[in-house]
C-alpha cells in the first residue's frame, strides 16, 4: 500500500505576485509579437503590497538583556506580549 501524499501547502501571496507578474510580462510580449490579441489577465487585481507574516519572538537570552536594561514594569510588557495569542 502506498503512503498517501500530504496536500501541497497553498502559495504564499509573495509567490502568487511572482506567478502573476511574470504572466502578465509573458502576455505582453505575446501581444506585441501579434501571439495573441489579448491578455487575460487584464481582469485580475495585482498584489500591491505584502504583508511580512512572519512572527518574530526573542530568545530567552534577548529577553534577560532587554529586561536588564530597562524598569521592571517594561519587563511585564515583554512577558506578556511574548504569550501565545
Amino acid at each position: 500500500m502506498k503512503a498517501q501524499k500530504a496536500p501541497p501547502k497553498p502559495k504564499s501571496r509573495k509567490t502568487t505576485k511572482h506567478y502573476r507578474d511574470m504572466l502578465a510580462v509573458l502576455f505582453k510580449y505575446a501581444i506585441q509579437w501579434g501571439w495573441t490579441g489579448s491578455s487575460p489577465l487584464d481582469g485580475v487585481n495585482r498584489i500591491t503590497k505584502i504583508r511580512n507574516e512572519r512572527m518574530r519572538y526573542l530568545s530567552d537570552a534577548e529577553c534577560f538583556l532587554y529586561n536588564s536594561g530597562h524598569p521592571p514594569h517594561f519587563a511585564n510588557a515583554v512577558a506578556s506580549a511574548s504569550l501565545p495569542k
